[in-house]
């Protein structure tokens, strides 16, 4: 049987373990990560289409906007929306991220010890980020990352 104490001394343990953890993220970034991710999970399109682009040090077709098409949970096809003149080849559809991809993103970078700062923001209607940025030490070489997504439409 739990009392009060008990409770409370629970509820102390637990606040100073992840007071003194080092991730990235604090307990109210985390909150709105599940936040957003719920909403999302609750109004998102089964078949959707939108924008985005990942500035890092990856492959140069990933920092173009491209217009990526998801049906169900699968990327399908995709489209710069930016003119690639003689540019290198395109990626694999499987290389660019669905919404939920983005939120694992989220959720798996505050448990990399090499990150120090993550960032984000979301779409108040559907919930899906709109922008996450990584920050890793600097001792890590090529580290860091920032996604950008907009414009989500439905797809019949």
């Amino acid at each position: 049987m739990c009392t009060r104490g008990t409770v409370l001394t629970r509820l102390t343990i637990a606040l100073v373990v992840g007071a003194c953890s080092e991730s990235p993220l604090s307990t109210h970034e985390t909150l709105e990560i599940t936040r957003a991710e719920q909403r999302w999970n609750e109004r998102r399109p089964p078949s959707y289409s939108y924008g985005v682009r990942v500035s890092c040090f990856c492959a140069p077709q990933l920092g173009r906007w491209t217009e990526v098409t998801v049906v169900g949970h699968a990327v399908v096809s995709v489209k710069p929306l930016t003119a690639v003149l003689g540019g290198p080849e395109p990626l694999p559809v499987n290389a660019w991220p669905t919404v939920p991809r983005l939120f694992e993103i989220l959720k798996t970078a505050r448990e990399d010890g090499d990150i120090t700062d993550i960032t984000a923001s979301y779409d108040s209607k559907l919930g899906y980020p709109t922008s996450i940025g990584i920050a890793c030490t600097p001792d890590v070489l090529e580290c860091g990352t920032r996604y950008f997504a907009r414009n989500i439409k439905p797809v019949p």
